[in-house]
């Protein structure tokens, strides 16, 4: 969870009260900032799935919303320590070139593992105390950190840093005012959590949500730091708390001067209004097209309508209610406003799995692949085969049928022939998801037609079939991209020479394919 919202919040209210131009930097005032998402940390924590891509979403909002130019911004996804202190350094020289009068304001954050001192880059590890110093030594006049992590609440207790309350969110400064806010995403001994329905941190879904709308309580189109902190702390802490991690409380820190509260967002010329009526209730999940990658989710539970400004576009809404899901499309013109209506939406079997998944793999997947398998006859060599394959994600398990053609020589007393197998197999292998690729185990059985012809024996064929166990990996590359990598052994179970016989078949599988 992202304790971005304060952040942004702070960023607004120290340098004056957003113009109704959202997104235009005020006269006078500089604002920079470094992203910083890294998926793994020390070897002993497990990969997370959306911190690097999280960062994305916050760049998003600061152009869209918090008044930050392109160029201003630093990137660092899945970066180390070396690049993070060159775009300090590069911020450094930024500042020093500031024009004259100019107030600066520096937004950190990072989303990723912490130990609760440190930063984890990868294998590297970074002090909060080192990032503090850099900021610190940077010129800004104004310092804001947010750090997403694990038992992050300890990062406000640094020296010189005051705790506060948490819905003492007046923490407002006007463009005299210098000093730092830290920001973290999670209590000292709280888990920092993740929403595969999201596809992103849980608080950074809620944060991104309110910021975009559904946070203006009082329905003055305009979203304030009070109304978005209070709507991100209790969306976050009600999304948290039935896990099994426990509910998650974002905690804060600063060192700052004035009281007062602060418009973030509000509907400007180009901005589109779409409303969610009281008299529509459910769960909401607003999906931008043609990417379909979740833009903001509102929950209308009948107590007030709701909105979101949007920009202009296509979008994608899917609804659920009472366990039922529906879906509607619209088309926002800039400037339009416009109310949902019941009509607009139709019953549907489309999940947010289905949109964005537990990963960013397709759900299906059609592959080719190369096959290279051991004996079955003593005489015989290897035997290298080709196919396709179609793959299915269902739940937890990795559904797979395969048609497959194979050719392998054999040399018997002198005589040299080729031994030819036709096969249909399906597997239905456990499939234990990570950030970017999935491990497989499970079983297999394959049915398969063997043919072999020679001058000694003439024309043969014989049926046979073949349980066994499959172990590998599918990765994921690119977005659309599968690379299959796949171990199996089987046992050949066959007559042959008017025998039964079973024969162990050790098989390795290299295959690509297009997930969609």
């Amino acid at each position: 969870m992202k304790a971005a919202l304060h952040v942004l919040g702070a960023i607004v209210a120290c340098s004056a009260l957003m113009a109704p131009a959202v997104g235009a930097q005020e006269k006078g005032t500089v604002r920079l900032a470094i992203l910083v998402g890294n998926d793994t940390g020390s070897s002993e924590r497990a990969p997370l799935r959306y911190a690097e891509e999280d960062i994305g979403r916050v760049r998003k909002a600061l152009l869209e919303v918090g008044g930050f130019d392109a160029w201003d911004i630093h990137l660092l996804a899945g970066k180390g320590r070396a690049d993070l202190a060159e775009s300090f350094q590069t911020v450094r020289q930024r500042i020093a070139k500031r024009p004259d009068g100019a107030r600066v304001l520096l937004f950190f954050y990072f989303s990723g593992h912490s130990d609760g001192a440190a930063l984890e880059l990868g294998g590297d590890s970074v002090p909060f105390q080192q990032v503090r110093r850099w900021m610190e030594e940077s010129g800004a006049a104004l310092r804001i950190a947010v750090v997403d992590s694990c038992f992050g609440g300890g990062l406000t207790a640094l020296k010189g840093v005051r705790k506060v309350p948490e819905f003492d969110i007046e923490v407002m400064g006007d463009l005299a005012a210098e000093g730092s806010v830290v920001l973290t995403a999670s209590g000292p001994r709280e888990m920092a959590q993740e929403s595969s329905e999201a596809g992103g941190g849980v608080f950074t879904s809620h944060f991104v949500s309110g910021l975009y709308g559904a946070a203006d309580d009082d329905g003055d189109l305009r979203v304030t730091l009070r109304e978005l902190y209070r709507y991100v702390y209790g969306r976050t802490v009600g999304s948290t708390v039935g896990t099994l991690a426990g509910p998650q409380h974002p905690s804060y820190g600063y060192e700052m001067e004035g009281k007062g509260d602060v418009v973030l967002a509000m509907v400007t010329g180009k901005a589109a209004v779409l409303r969610f009526p009281v008299t529509m209730p459910g769960d909401f999940f607003v999906l931008e097209l043609p990417g379909r990658e979740v833009v903001a989710q509102v929950t209308q539970d009948g107590t007030q309508e709701r909105r979101l400004f949007l920009a202009g576009g296509g979008y994608s809404l899917l609804r659920r209610e009472a366990g039922s899901m529906s879906a509607a499309s619209v088309e926002l013109g800039e400037g339009e406003s416009r109310d949902l209506a019941e009509r607009d939406f139709s019953p549907t079997t489309l999940t947010l799995a289905d949109v964005r998944g537990d990963s960013p793999r397709g759900r299906t997947a059609l592959v080719g692949f190369y096959a290279l398998s051991g004996w079955i006859m003593p005489e015989m060599g290897v035997m290298h085969g080709a196919g396709i394959l179609l793959r299915r994600r269902v739940a937890v398990f990795d559904l797979q049928a395969r048609l497959a053609y194979g050719q392998a020589a054999v040399t018997d007393n002198g005589f040299s022939y080729d031994f030819r197998a036709m096969e249909a197999a399906f597997s239905s292998p456990f499939a234990l998801s990570f950030h970017r690729f999935d491990l497989l185990f499970g079983p297999t059985v394959a049915v398969s037609r063997f043919s072999q012809e020679s001058s000694m024996k003439g024309s043969r064929a014989a049926w046979a079939v073949a349980p066994g166990l499959l172990a590998g990996a599918n990765l994921v590359p690119l977005e659309h991209l599968d690379v299959l990598l796949a171990w199996e052994l089987s046992a050949v179970v066959m007559r042959r020479d008017g025998n039964w016989v079973a024969e162990p078949v050790p098989r390795a599988l290299l295959g690509v394919g297009y997930a969609f």
